[in-house]
């Protein structure tokens, strides 16, 4: 069988199409959260929704090593800004480098916020943090499940 053969069939086109009606979904419910919640629960839900799809994404596509690995800089990143917020420093991470391009992108669609009514980069961090701490939490739930390797 020929991977022209197999796209030919119906279980193989259903198969193609997989991936665009799951990215059509998130589309959805991302657009939905913007729509109907506040901006703080917004931005809370697109981060848990976000988790969810890189977490998927890792999870299915790579050996346990990286996952261990990602879940471990998480972590990482979590502990340095713990320790400095009870020091009051600041924290030198890449959770700052994440907010400061997730503001770099909030500054691309401000124009559409703010006629909205809704203030994209006050979100941004909260953003960011729920995205950190769910990809821990989804992570630390995926050494629930059996793997093959």
């Amino acid at each position: 069988m020929t991977l022209e053969s197999i796209e030919d069939t119906p279980e193989g086109r259903r198969r193609a199409l997989r991936p665009i009606i799951y990215g059509l979904v998130v589309i959805i419910l991302a657009a939905a959260a913007c729509f109907f919640l506040p901006a703080n629960y917004a931005a809370v839900a697109i981060g848990i929704l976000a988790a969810a799809v890189v977490c998927y994404v890792v999870i299915m596509a790579t050996p346990r090593g990286v996952q261990i690995a990602i879940m471990g800089t998480a972590l990482g990143i979590s502990a340095d800004a713990g320790y400095a917020q009870l020091n009051n420093k600041t924290p030198v991470t890449v959770a700052n480098a994440l907010i400061e391009l997730a503001n770099s992108f909030t500054q691309a669609f401000n124009k559409i916020s703010e006629n909205a009514g809704i203030r994209a980069a006050e979100v941004t961090p909260l953003f960011v943090w729920t995205f950190i701490g769910a990809v821990i939490l989804f992570m630390l739930l995926s050494f629930l499940i059996k793997h093959d390797a």
